[in-house]
């Protein structure tokens, strides 16, 4: 006995997926990153810090959930901007585009100071270099094009 075999033709929409698939752009990706001011408690001192910046993809609800809840750190964000890319594979997050990367030493190590005035400590450091944060942030952010 012979057996007849039939083919089905292929769906329609079966091949404009792979049409697509195989003639579609790139995406592009980006994420945001954030400098974070983190302060631990004194009781909970392990390692000589208690207070330090952080730069992450995190957020800051995410950060101080991620490290250990709210009653173990404060977290405070300083500054964000956006990165082209992804964070796969434990790639670092991109530099800042600010000019004052570094918060002064003073800032992280006197305890006198209160974590809450550290961020207007900071933009006055930013306002004596000439940097007017507002407007920097909205020329950065205006920028026609997006990703290049």
């Amino acid at each position: 006995m012979t057996r007849i075999v039939t083919i089905r033709p292929l769906h329609p929409a079966f091949i404009g997926f792979v049409f697509l698939g195989l003639f579609a752009p790139k995406a592009k990706a980006e994420y945001r990153a954030y400098q974070l001011l983190v302060e631990r408690p004194s009781a909970q001192l392990r390692d000589g810090r208690f207070r330090w910046v952080s730069i992450t993809h995190l957020s800051p609800d995410h950060y101080r959930s991620y490290h250990g809840g709210m009653h173990s750190l404060k977290t405070r964000l300083l500054r964000t901007w956006m990165c082209p890319g992804t964070t796969a594979n434990f790639k670092e997050t991109c530099q800042s585009p600010y000019p004052l990367a570094e918060v002064p030493e003073p800032l992280l190590t006197d305890q006198s100071i209160p974590f809450e005035k550290i961020p207007d400590l900071l933009e006055a450091a930013l306002a004596e270099k000439g940097w007017k944060t507002k407007d920097k942030q909205s020329e950065l952010t205006a920028k026609p094009g997006g990703l290049q």
